[in-house]
C-alpha cells in the first residue's frame, strides 16, 4: 500500500493484517498514515499484492476537508 498527496511524496505508513494486528479481522487490511493529512488535499492509494495467491492491483483517491 502507498498512500501520498497528489503529485508528491509517498507518506510514512502502518500495515495493519490479522497477522501482525489480533484487532485486525481475517479478511481486512488497514494503512494507517503516520504523520498528520493535510486538510483540502487529494490524496492517491494504490494497493499491489495477492489475493489468494491471484496478483490484484488496486487504485483510489480522495479528499480531506
Amino acid at each position: 500500500f502507498t498512500i501520498r498527496p497528489r503529485n508528491g511524496a509517498n507518506l510514512p505508513v502502518k500495515l495493519l493484517h490479522y497477522t501482525t494486528d489480533t484487532h485486525t479481522p481475517t479478511s481486512a487490511t488497514a494503512i494507517i498514515p503516520l504523520t498528520r493529512l493535510a486538510a483540502a488535499t487529494v490524496y492517491d492509494v494504490a494497493f499491489s499484492g495477492s489475493i489468494d495467491d491471484r496478483p490484484v492491483s488496486m487504485s483510489w483517491s480522495f479528499s480531506t476537508r
